[in-house]
């Protein structure tokens, strides 16, 4: 069982003199393994468009690369047989350790991203909806919904 969690009530605008951010907990559960770890705090809206964009280029001929903004993690997605392999990873002093790995159904990734971008930015404060980030996320969500219909089941 793969999940990302994108808990709603974190969601919160940080304002500084340089910059204004979003944050949130942003981590997937695999089972029972939290990955990077249980309520992990990151720029939620600029990694999950991140993702959203790197989701388009899943295949079979290559393997994908999904950062977090904060840390040693990651993880990377391949196709194989119409699912979605992906490994968990933490990096650290040029050692890389899979963490964990799940498979899931091509789609059902795609959903999953999907699902919790529509999430994330439902529970955006008003303001935030004409950030730079957020539109990035917005058109993101667009292009990978659309490329998700041109899959088909497996």
């Amino acid at each position: 069982m793969l999940d990302l969690v994108i808990n709603p009530d974190s969601v919160r605008v940080s304002h500084s003199k340089i910059s204004t951010q979003i944050y949130s907990d942003i981590y997937f559960q695999i089972g029972e393994t939290f990955f990077p770890e249980e309520k992990w705090d990151d720029f939620s809206v600029i990694v999950l468009g991140w993702w959203l964009k790197e989701a388009l280029s899943i295949s079979s001929d290559s393997r994908s690369v999904f950062r977090f903004m904060d840390g040693p993690y990651y993880f990377e997605a391949h196709l194989i047989d119409g699912k979605c392999s992906i490994d968990f990873i933490s990096e650290r002093h040029n050692k890389k350790e899979i963490v964990s790995n799940s498979v899931i159904e091509h789609r059902e990734f795609l959903r999953l991203l999907t699902s919790n971008a529509r999430l994330l930015i439902r529970k955006l404060p008003f303001e935030a909806n004409e950030f730079k980030e957020v539109l990035e996320l917005k058109n993101n969500l667009k292009q990978l919904q659309q490329h998700a219909k041109l899959i088909t089941p497996s």
